[in-house]
């Protein structure tokens, strides 16, 4: 296993048989700004698993050698706590509760929806980087995280990298930044009361 952080920039893992899907998912992915590895094994996916990027698995359930959730119990056993969205073309109900059960972030069926999709990789990637960051997020607060956007999003994980007002003002731009202060002080973005609680 390879150990090369780059907390920054999250890596979307693809483990699918199908080399249709593997590409055509990697292609999408990459559209969205993401880093994307693909594999069309679990043995393959461990040979080249960075342990230091964040990011998420993006798991099929029927493979060659290791099932999908033969591979996520491997990575429990393992203390890897990277999250899991299962994608499959099988409607298996006891399986779809199973690898929930065990910890997977969600269980899509194939074709699967492009937006839900990247909502559900937005939600788990966000909560991914700041337990890199070193952040444990308390439970109470994993669901308004969830629902901030992408941008408040971004801001959040800044401050928590210890970037300052104009580092980040520099990054997103001016304008953005300002916005998003105005919805924060105005209430209708909870990013102080996460920072407040992820502090204390």
């Amino acid at each position: 296993m390879k150990n090369h952080r780059n907390a920054q920039f999250p890596l979307i893992r693809i483990v699918d048989d199908d080399e249709k899907v593997r590409e055509s998912l990697k292609l999408m992915l990459e559209c969205e700004g993401y880093q994307v590895r693909a594999y069309e094994s679990g043995e393959e996916f461990l040979r080249d698993f960075d342990s230091g990027a964040p990011g998420c698995v993006l798991l099929d359930v029927r493979l060659p050698g290791f099932s999908g959730p033969d591979l996520q119990l491997k990575l429990i056993r393992d203390d890897i706590r990277l999250p899991i969205i299962f994608i499959t073309s099988y409607a298996d109900i006891q399986t779809a509760i199973d690898t929930l059960k065990a910890g997977a972030e969600d269980f899509l069926l194939k074709p699967v929806d492009p937006e839900k999709l990247l909502d559900v990789i937005k939600r788990v990637v966000s909560h991914n980087q700041l337990l890199h960051s070193g952040i444990q997020v308390p439970e109470n607060l994993r669901g308004e995280i969830a629902r901030l956007s992408e941008q408040p999003r971004k801001v959040l994980q800044y401050m928590l990298e210890g970037m300052t007002d104009a580092m980040i003002a520099e990054r997103m731009g001016l304008s953005v930044y300002v916005k998003i202060l105005k919805d924060f002080f105005g209430g209708q973005i909870p990013l102080h009361s996460i920072l407040k609680a992820l502090a204390a």
